[in-house]
C-alpha cells in the first residue's frame, strides 16, 4: 500500500487543496540551487571587479627602471659627441688618495702628475647627478710611465658603491697622432652617477706612473 505523501494546505477562505510532499522538497530545492547560483555569480561579478581594480593599480605604480631613475635623481642630457668632465663642465673628484687626481679633469693637458700604481679615484658629474655616456679617453702624449691597464666601474648609489664594472682596457704606449695624443675607448652606452677609475699597471717596471687628462663623451 503505497503512503499518503500529500498533504492539505489552508489557502483562506477554507478552501484546502492538496499538495504533494515531494513537490515542495523539489521546489525547495530549486530555489536553493537558484540562491546558490545568485551568490556564485555575486562572488564572480566581485573577482572580476577585484582583478580590475588590481590590474589598475598595477598601471598606476611605476616600474622598477622608474623608481630607480627617481632615486638617481634628474638626468643629465648630454649631446652627443660633447666632451665632459672638465671642471668647467661640472666634472669633480670625489675620492682620491692626493690632491694629485686633481690633474686629470683640471683641462690643462700639459700638465701631468706622478700617481702610484693600484690607486683609484672617484668622480661625479655635475651637481652628482646620473650622466649617460659611451667612451672614456685618456691622453697620452709620448711614450713613458704611461697607464698599461686600468679599470673602468660605476654607481647609483653612492661614492663608496657599491659598483659594477665596466670592463678593463689597454691603452697603447705610444702618442696617437691623429687624435693629438687622446685614446678613447668606447662601449655601450652607460647611466651612472659615480665613475671609479682603477690604475692596475704601467708600462715601466716602477710603482709609478703620469697621468695628464681623462675625458668621457656621449659620441
Amino acid at each position: 500500500m503505497v503512503a499518503d505523501r500529500s498533504r492539505h494546505v489552508d489557502c483562506g477562505g477554507g478552501n484546502h487543496h492538496r499538495v504533494d510532499r515531494a513537490g515542495l522538497r523539489a521546489s525547495s530545492g530549486g530555489i536553493a540551487r537558484r540562491r546558490q547560483d545568485r551568490c556564485a555569480r555575486g562572488v564572480k561579478l566581485i573577482g572580476a571587479a577585484e582583478r580590475l581594480r588590481r590590474a589598475r593599480n598595477c598601471q598606476s605604480k611605476p616600474g622598477a627602471e622608474s623608481q630607480r631613475l627617481r632615486r638617481r635623481g634628474p638626468q643629465i642630457d648630454y649631446p652627443a659627441g660633447r666632451i665632459y668632465w672638465l671642471r668647467e663642465h661640472g666634472g669633480q673628484i670625489l675620492l682620491a688618495p692626493t690632491n694629485d687626481w686633481a690633474v686629470v679633469i683640471d683641462g690643462k693637458q700639459d700638465d701631468y702628475r706622478s700617481i702610484k700604481v693600484g690607486e683609484e679615484a672617484v668622480f661625479a658629474f655635475k651637481d652628482e647627478r646620473p650622466a649617460t655616456f659611451r667612451s672614456f679617453g685618456m691622453l697620452i702624449p709620448r711614450t713613458g710611465r704611461n697607464p698599461k691597464e686600468f679599470e673602468l666601474l660605476v654607481s647609483d648609489e653612492s661614492p663608496s658603491g657599491p659598483y659594477r664594472t665596466i670592463g678593463t682596457f689597454h691603452p697603447q704606449n705610444v702618442r696617437v697622432m691623429k687624435t693629438g695624443g687622446w685614446q678613447d675607448f668606447t662601449f655601450e652606452p652607460i647611466t651612472a652617477k659615480y665613475l671609479k677609475v682603477k690604475l692596475r699597471s704601467n708600462f715601466e717596471e716602477v710603482v709609478w706612473l703620469e697621468v695628464y687628462e681623462f675625458r668621457v663623451s656621449g659620441q
